[in-house]
């Protein structure tokens, strides 16, 4: 069995990071895997493959894909950064790329579809696609009008690239030539997905592989020293990759300080794009993209806040129980799934409700769980073995 996973870049996101633990438990388990990504700015990897290369010797296809990129690029790139100024992501269901010409599409059984926004082009691809496909969705983005979130997001903005995203995917859908099995990584996911634009069946929940061998607790006070940070001092730690997203929630962290400075927390905040009204007691702690770093900062740490008002599994939290860390969250993504021992979660997704659940945990810390968390619950041998009961469904 030949599967080819497919994702628009390595950037150190939750897509990525899961996809990468996918293949690799696959091959480790004698399944041939490969994975194709439109962008690659963190070096080769084994089994990794940029499309660029591809086209790069293909003369005809690539003067081909000039001249489509040259009659969709004016109009997305303006909403495109329009949107990035706001803090929002929106992509477009049509793009020049053309996944189905590289040779990785006919080498391969299976199409694994992971966090394609950007790379896809919806028509094309469903237009000519007969092998089966197994989609594992990141966001809203599938099953959206173009925004990858619905947090903030205007009703009258982009309004006719909305309707015409919407209009090509659910023609490419219906016309498609493919099974798709779609994935979730949480519950919570999946029933947000049911509410969109067009059916998602069969559908499967299968949380995202982390693995236990990495993400584990370290002493607390090594930790602390090993990022240079005061070891009389108690932190809280926010991780996104964009601190400015703002269905991340970091804004209303900031609205807390008065808060954490009372009851004697700094709050450490880990992730690129600071907004720039961020105070300086603050400690901005830049992007991390290594797996040892993220482990200690789990470690020093006394709680994460998880703020998000979206998440379709929230890859922190699921490393953070692993390091010992408990987390103080809304109920999305994985948090309702993970257990009261490991996670303190507000009553509702509101904004009041955070803030009172996060002043109930600072203000009386309550004991870490005498158990560690069941590291089976991400095991990249269990989820792969999952996927590939999909693959093999009939």
């Amino acid at each position: 069995m030949n599967v080819l996973h497919i994702n628009y870049s390595d950037h150190r996101s939750g897509a990525y990071l899961a996809m990468w633990g996918l293949h690799e438990s696959l091959m480790q388990q004698g399944i041939q895997s490969r994975v194709l990504l439109l962008n690659q700015s963190n070096g080769s990897r084994p089994g990794q493959y940029v499309y660029w290369d591809f086209i790069a010797g293909q003369g005809f296809e690539k003067l081909q894909q000039w001249v489509r990129n040259y009659r969709l690029s004016r109009q997305q790139q303006a909403i495109r950064q329009d949107a990035r100024t706001r803090g929002l992501l929106f992509s477009f269901s049509r793009t020049p790329y053309r996944i189905h010409k590289h040779p990785l599409f006919n080498w391969a059984d299976i199409i694994h579809l992971h966090n394609v926004p950007g790379f896809l082009d919806w028509q094309s691809f469903f237009g000519v696609c007969t092998k089966k496909v197994v989609w594992t969705v990141h966001d809203c983005g599938p099953f959206d009008d173009g925004f990858h979130t619905r947090y903030a997001v205007p009703e009258d903005l982009y309004t006719k690239a909305r309707q015409k995203n919407i209009r090509v995917k659910k023609n490419s859908i219906l016309s498609k030539k493919t099974t798709i099995e779609w994935v979730f990584p949480s519950r919570y996911h999946m029933k947000r997905a049911a509410t969109r634009q067009f059916p998602a069946t069969p559908a499967s929940v299968i949380f995202h592989p982390v693995d236990p061998a990495v993400f584990y607790p370290e002493h607390k006070e090594k930790a602390l020293q090993a990022l240079g940070l005061d070891v009389r001092q108690r932190y809280l730690l926010f991780a996104a990759s964009g601190l400015n997203r703002k269905e991340k929630g970091l804004r209303l962290l900031l609205e807390q300080l008065p808060l954490l400075r009372e009851t004697g927390y700094r709050l450490l905040a880990l992730g690129e794009s600071p907004p720039p009204e961020i105070p300086a007691d603050v400690i901005l702690c830049g992007s991390v993209n290594d797996a040892a770093s993220m482990r200690l900062y789990y470690s020093a740490a006394d709680f994460l806040l998880s703020p998000s008002y979206e998440e379709s599994f929230g890859l922190s939290l699921a490393e953070s129980v692993l390091c010992g860390t408990p987390v103080i969250s809304r109920p999305v993504g994985i948090a309702p799934e993970l257990g009261t021992d490991h996670v303190h979660m507000a009553g509702d997704e509101s904004d009041d409700a955070y803030v009172k659940k996060l002043a109930e945990v600072l203000k009386n810390p309550p004991l870490r769980p005498a158990a560690p968390f069941p590291a089976e619950t991400f095991s990249s041998t269990v989820l792969a073995n999952r996927y590939l009961e999909l693959y093999l469904r009939p």
